[in-house]
């Protein structure tokens, strides 16, 4: 009898943790929300902004935050979700993705100057 008298004041709670839960389940086929990410100036505009109107169309309901600097900051303690780092900036204990090609930069300058 205990047993069904605590079941009977727990039924609105447990209710609330399945709507909650079913909301949370639909959502996760259309992430939402927001998004902070450091990047390079060299990044941003070489990696990012080409993607920039695809990603905005693809998920609509992300709020982008990109924060362009070139010195290095510490994805955590800056409190962003992820970086874009140039390869040889990636800290030992970071996760890292490719997101494009490997870049090769070429010094121009008149042959008398080499």
């Amino acid at each position: 009898e205990e047993g069904a008298q605590l079941l009977e004041r727990l039924r609105p709670a447990l209710s609330e943790i399945d709507l909650a839960l079913e909301t949370a389940v639909e959502a996760r086929d259309r992430p939402a929300g927001n998004l902070r990410l450091t990047v390079p100036r060299t990044a941003a505009h070489l990696t990012l902004t080409p993607r920039l109107g695809a990603f905005a169309a693809a998920y609509p309901d992300i709020v982008l935050e990109i924060v362009i600097e070139d010195r290095f900051t510490d994805v955590v303690e800056g409190g962003f979700d992820a970086g874009v780092r140039l390869g040889e900036s990636l800290q030992r204990d970071m996760i890292a993705v490719r997101i494009g090609p490997d870049l090769r930069g070429a010094v121009v300058a008149a042959p008398s100057y080499f």
